[in-house]
């Protein structure tokens, strides 16, 4: 490939190769490390004809063409140009006997790393505010005491049931219900499972079939004032009447493992077409 008017740029391409590039196309050629030179020239008598700096856009109007020993045409700087301490030899490119392009790179000075450094911090930073906003938006919508979820699908309760005057703060008011009914087929039972306000714990109910004794519904902690309007099941069951239990395990409030005396109730489900 000739080179045009214009600007063109030699890149690194893998190790031992380097491509010059313009306008699409692409001249492709070899070098050679230091270490390799001196092992060609053991007397250390070879000449560096010019000097081509890596990964910048340079003017095809150079004032120095030298052929490689590969037969290309390459444009070069004078020699000296980049032999200071801001550029770093990467290798040389042959150019027959003992006849030598060198190439050069760019050193990283001490502001790209300042920059480099921020970019890692920023990106850290980043990186600890998202995990900051998953775990707050994980505390919304599973929020938790103790370890112990609390439940979300909940409403105020006022209901009717109130702590009478001479009961004790401390003693536990448990409400009471008979049967839950739903349709056959579903899993879904609209009801209120609820927690009175004014009682000193968490609530968590457990729903078991009578005669497998099988958990076929668990809640999670309902507050003090708190209800459950509509509750799924596990499994479904045909059109019936069937025998169940409804557990009251208990909760300290601030202290979730520290559990009370629970209580059980003997209900029905009353299952209809």
């Amino acid at each position: 490939m000739a080179l045009k008017e214009g600007k063109y740029q030699v890149t690194h391409k893998a190790q031992g190769k380097w491509c010059l590039i313009q306008n699409g196309q692409e001249i492709n050629g070899t070098y050679v490390l230091f270490q390799e030179v001196q092992e060609r020239h053991p007397n250390g008598v070879y000449t560096i004809v010019g000097e081509v700096l890596l990964d910048v856009d340079v003017s095809a109007e150079q004032v120095l063409y030298v052929e490689t020993e590969e037969g290309n045409t390459l444009p070069v700087n004078p020699v000296g140009v980049y032999s200071n301490k801001s550029y770093k030899n990467v290798g040389y490119i042959p150019c027959g006997e003992d006849r030598y392009i060198g190439l050069y790179q760019k050193k990283r000075t001490a502001a790209y790393v300042w920059m480099l450094l921020a970019a890692v911090v920023l990106l850290l930073a980043l990186v600890l505010a998202g995990v900051w906003a998953l775990n707050q938006y994980q505390a919304q919508k599973h929020p938790t005491i103790g370890g112990y979820e609390i439940e979300t699908s909940i409403a105020d309760y006022e209901g009717t049931l109130t702590r009478p005057a001479d009961m004790d703060q401390t003693q536990i008011l448990i409400p009471g219900f008979s049967a839950l009914r739903f349709k056959a087929g579903s899993d879904e039972v609209k009801t209120m499972l609820f927690n009175p306000k004014d009682n000193p714990c968490f609530f968590q109910f457990n729903v078991v079939d009578g005669t497998t004794g099988e958990v076929i519904y668990e809640s999670k902690l309902v507050p003090p004032g708190k209800g459950i309007e509509q509750i799924q099941l596990n499994r479904t069951y045909e059109a019936g009447v069937y025998p169940a239990v409804i557990q009251f395990n208990t909760h300290d409030l601030e202290e979730p493992s520290i559990r009370y005396n629970g209580s059980e109730m003997k209900i029905t489900l009353v299952v209809v077409e």
